[in-house]
């Protein structure tokens, strides 16, 4: 069911005032639609109802013991420019005055630094990100990498690259995965040590933590004769080890390790069968009743169970989203509905996307309803959202730099009242670990 369009949130607002430390400005919360409230909340097990209680290990609890809070806490960094000043088209890149900030989930201001060449921090996207709650930063001088904390470096090591995944445990060690600026390959680095390299390897994921491992994968092709192949490579806390091909005719869509096992997705060329793998066992991928495959996309996972995210083709050729779990049709997205990015957790899934081509127009798919966001505001990549033991925020940012960036933290938007957008979110836990990768 599609709850009300993005237009609609003039109607549903309503505006209450918060102070927002040390930024002398009001901080306006509006509230999501009531339609959306009212639907969700006669819905039996809906995404309110799963904040629930989680044991130490992460798995959800099935009732024995007394439950815990999960003590889940959201941080948010932004990018903030002079007011007026176009940030989209950024005309004095380099040189415009420009301050990265970091806001608790309530809008309360943790810290804040300038950004630029002087100060040896970039403002640049994807050098920049939110873990736990601190900003970490890259930075290429003409012969070396620096690594800073909260506007402070922390470390810096020779060769100038590019950071493709990067993670932070226990606010001590940072683990890098660096592609050189000049050159190919790539380099696994702990706290700027090298733990692995490669000359001619290509990265196929960013750095996660599975068991207590540090991974990542990766690719190499190479030429045999008239045939051109691909090897495959799990990487776990710098040890490699070559990933076994599936079966003749079938194409590795994507690799994945969970609880110690090797997910493997893979299809055929056309899409029109797909497999998942798991410790090499394969398991065939079923079309919804009535609809027929087209192909296989990603591996998703959650603590409880593994996803598949693929689409499939129904009797009138509409092509649709699905989302399995454990191969088994999760989630049957609307027709046109295009998933930007799918959050499984404990046995459920959100999702944001956009309906036929309308990417500045994206709706938030919740317990079966499909809830538009403000119109010209988009989630511009999966790790601006997260959804853990029923809590959830998304970080969306204005496609008119007039307007402030916006996030929806468990069902309330809330507006920063700063120029500029957002550039990354970190979560914390007490139940977990302090890990945050991507």
């Amino acid at each position: 069911m599609r709850i009300s369009a993005a237009d609609d949130f003039s109607v549903c607002r309503r505006f209450l005032s918060f102070g927002v430390k040390n930024m002398g400005r009001k901080f306006n919360v509006i509230m999501l639609m009531t339609a959306f409230l009212a639907a969700s909340s006669c819905m039996e097990d809906s995404w309110e109802s799963r904040r629930s209680a989680v044991p130490a290990d992460g798995v959800q609890s099935s009732g024995e013991g007394q439950p815990q809070e999960a003590g889940i806490s959201y941080y948010l960094a932004a990018a903030v420019y002079p007011d007026g000043y176009d940030w989209l088209k950024d005309p004095q890149y380099g040189s415009v005055d420009c301050e990265i900030l970091l806001l608790e989930e309530d809008g309360d201001e943790v810290l804040r630094f300038q950004t630029g060449h002087e100060y040896g921090i970039s403002t640049d996207a994807d050098m920049i990100r939110c873990s736990g709650a601190h900003v970490f930063t890259d930075y290429s001088t003409e012969g070396e990498t620096v690594i800073g904390r909260d506007g402070e470096e922390i470390f810096r090591y020779p060769g100038r690259e590019m950071l493709k995944g990067f993670l932070e445990y226990g606010g001590t060690t940072v683990f890098t995965l660096g592609v050189p600026r000049e050159g190919g390959g790539w380099r696994f680095r702990k706290n700027g040590a090298v733990m692995a390299a490669s000359e001619e390897g290509v990265l196929t994921s960013g750095l996660y933590q599975d068991e207590g491992k540090t991974v990542f994968t990766s690719s190499v092709t190479y030429e045999e004769g008239y045939q051109t192949l691909t090897m495959h490579y799990i990487v776990q806390d710098g040890v490699m080890s070559q990933v076994k091909a599936p079966e003749t005719g079938q194409d590795i869509v994507d690799i994945r390790m969970w609880k110690g096992e090797v997910c493997m997705l893979a299809q055929t060329a056309d899409g029109s069968s797909g497999w998942l793998y798991r410790n090499y066992m394969p398991y065939e991928l079923e079309a919804p009743d009535g609809m027929s495959l087209k192909g296989a996309d990603s591996i998703l996972a959650d603590s409880c169970s593994v996803y598949v995210l693929g689409r499939a083709e129904d009797a009138d050729g509409d092509v649709r989203a699905v989302l399995w779990r454990d191969m088994s049709v999760h989630v049957v997205f609307e027709k046109s509905f295009k998933v930007v990015a799918c959050y499984p957790d404990g046995g459920k899934a959100a999702a944001v996307g956009y309906y036929d081509d309308d990417w500045s127009n994206q709706y938030l798919y919740l317990d079966g309803n499909y809830i538009g966001l403000p119109e010209g505001y988009v989630l511009i990549s999966a790790g601006m959202g997260n959804f853990m033991n029923g809590r959830y925020c998304i970080c969306l940012n204005p496609m008119d730099p007039s307007l402030p960036p916006a996030y929806v933290l468990d069902g309330q938007i809330y507006e920063i009242p700063v120029n500029g957008c957002f550039l990354g979110l970190g979560v914390t836990s007490t139940l977990f670990d302090d890990v945050s990768g991507q």
